[in-house]
Parts: structure tokens; sequence; C-alpha cells
């Protein structure tokens, strides 16, 4: 929504900035004064801490795409 012009308004999760999900990335998601302050990292600019996959709780799950074939 940064980069739409007419976005005013955007709804967001409270568990994301004060709870469990600061547990898990390598930075904080910056809210000051209501707005959103973004790094010059991809995407959200955080990641997943290294160790995630490998606490007691964690569960990994791989997918792969398979590929449609049109007879």
């Amino acid at each position: 929504m940064m980069h739409i012009p007419n976005a005013m308004i955007m709804e967001m999760v409270r568990g994301y900035v004060d709870g469990w999900y600061n547990d898990i990335v390598s930075d904080h998601i910056r809210i000051g004064d209501g707005l959103l302050t973004l790094s010059d990292w991809p995407g959200l600019g955080i990641a997943l801490q290294e160790d995630v996959a490998w606490r007691p709780r964690s569960q990994v799950q791989v997918t792969t795409q398979q590929q449609l074939q049109i007879v």
C-alpha cells in the first residue's frame, strides 16, 4: 500500500507489532505516529531468525509446484 497514491488506511494485526511476531523475525516492523516505515531491504525489510526452523515447537512443511500437462 505504500506505493498506492490513494491508499489512506490499512488494517494491521497487533500481534505483528507487540506480540509473537517479534520473536521470530530479524528486525521489528517500525511504526511511529501511526505510519509504517520500511527499510531499504526487499519486501518488508525483515527475515526469519535463522534458528526458527530448529526450535522445538516449529514445524517445517515443504511444498512443490506441480506442472499442469494439457493433453
